[in-house]
């Protein structure tokens, strides 16, 4: 890192708090030792339900690394036959009948308890936190990749799941161009060029700790690009993005901002409304943003401040 890139940093870190202190748990997903037997589609999931309601109990809808993107994730139908050591293989037929087809090449993974059940066995807790609210992100990704889970999806080795308090405002820290730059100062290579997202150095990752009041401007703003990330309206997701960005600068370089006229923090939450569900207030919202003169001027002339132009790697 340059001199300043450090001075940067450093700010970072004096603002932020390390994620590791924050009232969160990450974990990694499953580890199967064996997909082919234990992930099935959705053809396959209505043959073992069809032949057995009892399969249903087990067969959990299931995120894979690359379903998975920015705010946003694309389930692909793929569910997990969530067989533990503690299962009873017995009480399920057509599930013992299906991982029978893989027996022999299921005992001879490197781990596992019985031959039928996951070689990662993780805590209950753990287990039990897939079923909630929770921060989705890949393992290995040039980019970020944190995005909101709400549907209670099961994920794979390739992905880490964030549960806790304070989601939402989490999520626009962590998905911001602050964090990428702070990021790419500490990370790991995979050896292969791709950078490694892992729990050692997520937990160094200093987000501002601020009243829930002042996080709800921030929530506000993930529900709308939640919901236009959905809807395939890039326009409105982006600048959507780009206000969580320049309120993100407001929170690490509030100095710099205001004495170049481009903190916008206030005017948002003067404006920002709270996102009823409906296509018509995220069009509104785009509108209004849109049209506002101050945020509009942070938002165009922050580019210029050097501190800007060195986290986005602006050369001019």
């Amino acid at each position: 890192a340059t001199k300043d890139e450090l001075k940067i940093k450093k700010q970072i870190e004096k603002i932020g708090t390390p994620l590791k202190e924050w009232d969160i748990k990450i974990n990694y997903g499953i580890k199967t030792g064996f997909n082919e037997a234990f992930i099935i589609d959705g053809k396959a999931k209505d043959e073992l339900i069809a032949k057995d309601k009892k399969s249903a109990e087990i067969i959990k809808p299931l995120l894979n690394g690359r379903d998975v993107k920015k705010y946003t994730y694309k389930w692909k139908n793929h569910w997990l036959i969530f067989l533990r050591s503690q299962d009873n293989i017995e009480y399920y037929p057509a599930i013992k009948e299906h991982m029978n087809k893989y027996k022999i090449k299921l005992e001879k993974r490197s781990s596992f308890k019985k031959w039928y059940s996951i070689q990662g066995e993780l805590k209950e807790e753990t287990y039990q936190n897939l079923e909630k609210e929770k921060i989705i992100l890949m393992e290995l990704s040039d980019a970020q990749t944190f995005t909101l889970d709400r549907n209670n999806f099961y994920v794979n080795k390739t992905l880490y799941f964030i549960n806790g308090k304070n989601l939402k405002y989490l999520l626009s820290i962590l998905n911001s161009t602050i964090i990428f730059f702070f990021y790419n100062k500490i990370k790991t290579s995979s050896g292969v060029g791709t950078t490694m997202w892992q729990k050692i150095n997520m937990e160094k990752l200093p987000i501002p700790q601020i009243p829930k009041e002042q996080q709800k401007p921030f929530e506000i703003l993930v529900d709308y690009i939640l919901f236009a990330k959905e809807q395939k309206m890039n326009m409105e997701s982006s600048l959507f993005e780009s206000i969580i960005n320049g309120m993100v600068y407001d929170l690490y370089f509030e100095n710099e901002m205001k004495k170049d006229d481009c903190f916008i923090s206030d005017e948002v939450t003067n404006v920002i409304k709270e996102f009823d569900g409906s296509l018509d207030m995220i069009k509104e919202m785009y509108k209004i943003f849109k049209n506002n003169k101050t945020i509009q001027r942070g938002l165009i002339y922050r580019r210029v401040i050097s501190v800007v132009k060195i986290i986005e790697g602006v050369n001019r």
